[in-house]
């Protein structure tokens, strides 16, 4: 299970592109009365003012008005953008440490973080004090170095949300390449904080790990395909 948490310090300096400000291709449905634009989200609202399609995924959506400036755009993009990061290697490293963890501590002789059901520490099934101090520690001092060092790139003053200047493979070619790569990553992020939501609801109501609820989704294919040709033979 240390290994969710692993995933989770490294992820806020993970995925970031060499972003240069650019137009982003969000479209604003136009009313009728030229003086309004709506929500692409939300089609039958005014979309805000503040939210002009220059970051990544915008879609006109704040129907409680958080973001009433640019400021506060800013600050909530840079805190979508982290939790997205976040989310995504959360969402890969919660069931791959259901599927390891034990095969893992075994092979290291020591005790699997797992609970009886196979389900990893959370705050819902409880177990986070297995977790050792020392590694809490780690998480802490690694965080909190990151995000000094990303509060530094905030005084750019061509900075985007969540763009710590690092591109190791090389995606931030040319205008269009960034785009597609930041309106991914929004978009992918933004899905993986519903799934690890899911992930922490369903474990927590069927007191099984998210593997076995959807075991299809996390075992080979192989092993897939054979599972159902033994039902279809059985229900023959």
């Amino acid at each position: 299970t240390a290994c969710i948490f692993s995933l989770l310090i490294a992820s806020v300096s993970s995925f970031t592109n060499n972003i240069a400000r650019c137009e982003s291709s969000t479209l604003l449905k136009a009313a009728s009365d030229d003086s309004l634009i709506y929500s692409t989200a939300v089609p039958f609202l005014e979309r805000p003012k503040v939210l002009d399609g220059k970051y990544a995924g915008d879609a006109g959506f704040d129907p409680l008005s958080f973001a009433k400036t640019e400021t506060d755009l800013l600050v909530y993009r840079e805190a979508e953008i982290k939790h997205a990061r976040l989310a995504m290697l959360a969402a890969a490293g919660w069931p791959i440490s259901e599927l390891y963890d034990a095969k893992l501590a075994s092979f290291a002789n020591m005790p699997s973080l797992l609970d009886g059901n196979g389900r990893v520490p959370s705050l819902l099934n409880g177990g986070m004090e297995k977790v050792p101090v020392i590694y809490w520690l780690v998480c802490l001092i690694a965080a909190s170095a990151i995000d000094v060092y990303g509060l530094r790139k905030t005084n750019g003053a061509d900075y985007i949300p969540g763009n710590l200047g690092m591109d190791p493979f090389g995606v931030s070619k040319s205008p269009r390449a960034i785009e597609f790569f930041r309106t991914a990553e929004i978009k992918n992020g933004r899905l993986a904080m519903i799934a690890i939501t899911l992930y922490a609801l369903l474990e927590f109501s069927q007191s099984t790990a998210i593997v076995n609820t959807f075991p299809y989704l996390f075992q080979p294919i192989s092993q897939t395909i054979s599972n159902l040709q033994v039902a279809s033979g059985m229900s023959s």
